[in-house]
C-alpha cells in the first residue's frame, strides 16, 4: 500500500489504429473506483466503414457502452 499522504499514482494509455479499426486502453491508478470514461480501466474499439463509426467501450466497473456515429 502507499504511505500517508503518498498521491503518487500510474497512468498509461495506448492506442492502435490498423485501416478502420482503432483500439484504445486507458488505465489511471488514481481512479479506483469511478464510473464511466474516469474508470481506472476503460478499453475501447472503433470501426469505421462508409461514413459510420461503431464504438464499443467497458471499463472496470463492469459497464459496457456501444454507439453510434456519422462522419463526413
Amino acid at each position: 500500500g502507499k504511505a500517508d499522504g503518498d498521491s503518487s499514482e500510474t497512468e498509461l494509455s495506448l492506442g492502435y489504429t490498423m485501416g478502420d479499426v482503432a483500439l484504445s486502453l486507458a488505465y489511471d491508478t488514481g481512479k479506483k473506483g469511478y464510473f464511466g470514461d474516469e474508470a481506472q480501466t476503460v478499453v475501447s474499439a472503433t470501426y469505421t466503414v462508409g461514413g459510420v463509426a461503431v464504438t464499443a467501450k467497458a471499463n472496470d466497473q463492469s459497464e459496457y457502452e456501444v454507439s453510434t456515429g456519422f462522419t463526413f
